[in-house]
């Protein structure tokens, strides 16, 4: 009587010599990859995340490439530009959000909100922009109220105006933030 149980499924024999090649540029070039990363996106994490990427893009080709240290650095520089890419735009969507909240909601409670450093990174580089023009009483509320994160009494007192005021000028100040980072969103 014949068995009903399938043979376990061999490695070809090319497999075997390509996995010990896999191996050995990932023991070769690993380090070095994991450095680079760790070096321009300041977390452990997603470095470790990113270098596995790299390859991980080895062991899908058919093939290993003739001068593998170049790909790999080729494939690290364009998973970085993609990642930063990526982490902006996350920014620039939760900036959106962050700023599209009623102002008294977020500034009215005992302390001002928290705002991801990434974030306020992002709000400043969008307050400096060109494409931005603020006037400065509503520059400096939004300033004070996200970039610094002063309670609204505080920010209503250095600006000299009510809380009533300030909430006014932050709501207009807001609407023109939003549409330049909707325009961003949709140039990008």
């Amino acid at each position: 009587m014949k068995s009903t149980r399938s043979k376990p499924d061999r490695p070809e024999r090319g497999r075997g010599r390509r996995t010990a090649a896999l191996r050995r540029l990932f023991a070769a070039y690993h380090p070095g990859i994991k450095r680079y990363f760790a070096d321009h996106v300041g977390s452990i994490d997603d470095a470790e995340d990113l270098a596995q990427e790299v390859f991980l893009r080895f062991y899908e080709r058919t093939d290993l490439p003739e001068d593998p240290e170049a790909y790999a650095h080729t494939i690290a520089r364009n998973l970085l530009s993609k990642y930063r890419e990526n982490r902006a735009k996350r920014a620039r969507a939760a900036l959106l959000q962050l700023i599209g909240r009623p102002c008294k909601a977020r500034i009215t409670g005992p302390s001002p909100p928290r705002v991801p450093m990434e974030l306020v990174d992002e709000l400043e580089t969008i307050i400096k922009s060109e494409q931005i023009r603020l006037p400065p009483r509503s520059l400096e509320a939004i300033r004070l109220t996200y970039v610094e994160q002063l309670p609204a009494r505080e920010v209503a007192g250095r600006l000299g105006c009510s809380t009533e005021a300030l909430y006014k000028r932050l709501q207009r100040a807001r609407k023109l933030l939003r549409d330049s980072l909707r325009r961003r969103q949709r140039q990008s």
